[in-house]
């Protein structure tokens, strides 16, 4: 029995050892991924609100020496809000050294329904950029 402990023993400090801790194998040269870093948001009004506003963070996973501006499109497929009912800023800019920026959406409540209507962003497509996740807004009044 004292054997097995020993050998047991072994065998747990050569893993341990031997784990890596870094990821010298790995490919360096992944482009870089950009997206919202949250998929999902509502916006509920309740009676005798008209206006709200929410936001979400765009990142990206490397940091560059300058800013860089990307612009944010509606995605018809998802969206079916109409489109007095919310606004935003299409373009949204990441600044030198950092890898986030906020983006805001403002809702209108001037067609909304009980039912919940979706209002579906992400950034367009950029050349050298895998495009991450969307950011789909849930949007409706209560009566």
């Amino acid at each position: 029995m004292k054997k097995i402990n020993i050998v047991f023993a072994i065998i747990m400090i050569a893993l341990v050892s031997v784990s890596c801790e870094t990821y010298d194998d790995a490919p360096s040269e992944f482009e870089p991924i950009l997206g919202f870093t949250t998929a999902t948001g509502a916006m509920t009004f309740n009676p005798g609100q008209t206006e709200k506003t929410t936001s979400a963070t765009l990142y990206i996973t490397d940091a560059s020496s300058v800013d860089r501006t990307f612009t944010i499109s509606v995605v018809e497929s998802g969206t079916n809000v109409p489109a007095e009912n919310y606004s935003f800023d299409s373009e949204i800019v990441i600044l030198a050294g950092e890898n986030e920026a906020t983006f805001t959406i403002t809702g209108f409540n001037l067609s909304l329904q009980v039912d919940e209507l979706f209002l579906v962003v992400a950034p367009e497509p950029t050349s050298g950029l895998i495009s991450g996740q969307f950011f789909t807004l849930a949007m409706k009044k209560r009566v």
